[in-house]
């Protein structure tokens, strides 16, 4: 979708944004307002919606309320299932040129899309991944025993030292930060990682090895059921 395909007036540009989808609406949030060395971040959202065959703004560049944390660029987000109402959980990204991230408590905000409103989180109980270089969130109904209609998610860490390996955790906003501790049997498929993957109730890591470009690894359920 380009911007001048959206009625109603554009947006400002970003880069590095996330986009989720979610029924018939696009939801952007963060990003930097340009590409470059340049690290100022943008820290708004917009919402298109789609009807009639067309797309709409219906949130052009919105600032986030003062007790939002900055998201800054890279950020991530994932819907979740609140009971019987949709929310995108959010986790911040890059605000400046450090090259590591910290997880905490105050990295994870809950954005109700009916509502579209914002809550900070700060359930702190449990371990949070900390010197993390980059990672991946996604939903995680279908991939543990849990309550489907719980918010939980599941969060795989990238490190710079690859010998440390990716690491799993499962984040819910009643629970806090739980590592699955995966980190040593990850390390045993002997490759290195720089991508993952929830389809259905599957989870993947994708990466390569000395001899094979296009390495793809299924995490078994048993691993992450134990």
């Amino acid at each position: 979708m380009v911007g001048r395909d959206v009625a109603g007036r554009p947006v400002a540009s970003r880069v590095e944004a996330r986009l989720i989808v979610v029924d018939d609406q696009l939801f952007i949030f963060g990003g930097k307002t340009s590409a470059g060395e340049q690290l100022e971040s943008n820290e708004s959202y917009s919402v298109a919606s789609f009807a009639n065959y067309h797309w709409t703004w219906d949130v052009r560049d919105e600032p986030y309320p003062a007790h939002v944390p900055a998201l800054g660029f890279c950020c991530d987000a994932v819907a979740i299932q609140d009971g019987d109402t949709q929310k995108i959980l959010l986790t911040v990204g890059c605000t400046d040129s450090d090259e590591t991230l910290d997880l905490t408590s105050r990295s994870f905000v809950l954005f109700d899309i009916g509502l579209r409103s914002f809550t900070s989180q700060f359930a702190d109980s449990g371990k949070f991944p900390g010197t993390v270089t980059w990672y991946g969130i996604s939903n995680l109904s279908g991939c543990l025993k849990s309550d489907p209609a719980s918010t939980s998610a599941v969060i795989c860490t990238f490190h710079a030292d690859s010998a440390q390996g990716p690491e799993l955790y499962v984040y819910s906003l009643q629970g806090g930060c739980k590592s699955l501790g995966l980190r040593k049997r990850i390390a045993a498929t002997e490759g290195t990682f720089e991508l993952f993957a929830v389809v259905g109730a599957k989870m993947y890591l994708f990466g390569w090895t000395e001899d094979k470009w296009d390495l793809l690894v299924e995490i078994p359920q048993r691993w992450v059921s134990a």
